[in-house]
């Protein structure tokens, strides 16, 4: 999770494209991710925030929270 990438936040589209999420299966079982949502309120909060893994039924798979504003990425 990318939530505050390198640079100056202008909060622009381009500032927003920047902000990733990477999902790695660890089951070794192939799974379709169609349907599935990450969400938070907006946009990651620099400060603070939490992501919600969703599956295709809205069930939380995963959550994914951070509390400090450096170093702008965490691994959940």
């Amino acid at each position: 999770m990318n939530y505050d990438p390198a640079g100056t936040d202008l909060r622009t589209n381009t500032m927003y494209n920047k902000e990733t999420v990477t999902v790695t299966n660890t089951t070794g079982v192939a799974r379709s991710l169609r349907g599935w949502t990450v969400r938070d309120n907006y946009v990651w909060n620099n400060t603070g925030d939490t992501a919600i893994l969703r599956n295709s039924s809205r069930a939380t798979v995963h959550s994914c929270k951070w509390t400090t504003l450096k170093p702008g990425y965490k691994i959940c």
